[in-house]
């Protein structure tokens, strides 16, 4: 089975004829075969864990053209181990979630509080914050392309008639980074602000009421009774920002290609490059795998050990 023989199965059916016909052209080891046959026949994994089976069985096969399909166990894990561009794209990415949430985060809450007092044209300001998220991704990296470019750019002609420095947004680090950082704050942002209004409009009238006889300004009704408030629906927010902004992936196509040298490569840039470039499948789906246990393991971190520390605050 050449590279490309296999593609990802549409079916059960498909599956198990893929899997049936990889099994013989690897490199014989009677252990490996005999716990490869046993998922096949047993259906060790339930129906909605077959992709997760199917990256198992593809991390552990080195199916780099023009060689036939071959079990290689570990290696493809110590290979993109090893990788350099993929320390840098762990340390890009890293960099990337934690701006990038902390910004939208606090913007959306300082927003939804701003429009949680004011109900006069609410509704416009909502479909207003909403509407970038409806712009195709791509789409969005083509207009912060027209603004931030270094000699066409909006944000640059601006400055430059205004006698200042023109500023290289996305051909130096970390300024392109921030960039698309920026990008995606601004996709994100109505739909964290809608996200915490609704949390906000939820807190009972009877606490804020109490704060207000108290003598409590509005600032501190809101970090003294409706921040606490919002703790699990905080949780919650922060387990799917983790897993979505570790998938970052569509601004860097639309904007850098990765870099300038390697300054935003992101992990999912680094596993699009080494299988569709370099036609590294094995270590391509190792490293997909790997992202897959880290995004877990953040988010048993987040409902583990922030969530008994909210139950230990209440």
């Amino acid at each position: 089975i050449h590279y490309g023989a296999v593609g990802a199965p549409k079916s059960e059916a498909e599956w198990q004829t893929q899997l049936a016909a990889m099994l013989p052209h690897l490199t014989p080891s009677p252990i490996v075969l005999d716990f490869l046959d046993i998922m096949r026949r047993a259906n060790a994994f339930p129906a909605y864990a077959r992709p997760i089976q199917h990256l198992l069985i593809r991390a552990a096969i080195d199916m780099t053209p023009p060689q036939v399909a071959k079990f290689v166990g570990l290696k493809n894990w110590t290979t993109f181990l090893d990788n350099d561009e993929l320390r840098t794209a762990i340390k890009n990415t890293s960099l990337y979630v934690v701006v990038a949430i902390a910004v939208v985060f606090g913007l959306a809450l300082m927003l939804a509080a701003l429009l949680n007092n004011n109900k006069k044209g609410q509704n416009f300001f909502k479909v207003a914050l909403y509407f970038p998220l409806l712009v195709p991704p791509i789409m969005a990296g083509m207009i912060f392309f027209f603004l931030t470019h270094y000699d066409m750019g909006v944000i640059n002609l601006l400055l430059q008639t205004a006698g200042q420095e023109r500023v290289n947004f996305l051909g130096a680090n970390p300024n392109a980074l921030m960039t698309i950082a920026g990008l995606e704050v601004w996709r994100g942002l109505g739909f964290w602000v809608l996200f915490y209004l609704a949390g906000l409009q939820s807190v009972p009238a009877d606490l804020i009421d109490a704060g207000k006889i108290d003598g409590a300004r509005t600032v501190r009704r809101f970090v003294r009774i409706s921040l606490p408030t919002l703790r699990p629906l905080l949780l919650f927010a922060l387990v799917i920002a983790l897993i979505f902004n570790f998938q970052l992936f569509d601004s860097v196509q639309a904007l850098t290609k990765g870099g300038p040298t390697l300054g935003t490569t992101s992990i999912v840039w680094f596993i699009y490059k080494q299988l569709f470039t370099f036609q590294e499948s094995g270590v391509a789906y190792a490293t997909s795998l790997a992202l897959l246990l880290l995004v877990v393991a953040l988010t048993i971190f987040a409902y583990g050990f922030l969530g008994r520390r909210k139950d230990g605050l209440k």
